[in-house]
C-alpha cells in the first residue's frame, strides 16, 4: 500500500495533498487564533 493514500471509509482511495501543498497550509494557519481557540474550549 501507498502512503499517499487515504482508506478510510472509501470504497475507491482518496489522493492525499504532496508534502509542498502540506507544508503550504501548516504555514498559512492563523497559529495566534487557533491558540484562543483551543483556550477557550
Amino acid at each position: 500500500m501507498n502512503g499517499n493514500h487515504s482508506t478510510a471509509g472509501r470504497k475507491s482511495p482518496e489522493r492525499l495533498p504532496d508534502k509542498a501543498a502540506l507544508s503550504q497550509q501548516w504555514k498559512s494557519v492563523d497559529w495566534k487564533k487557533a491558540e484562543l481557540d483551543v483556550n477557550r474550549l
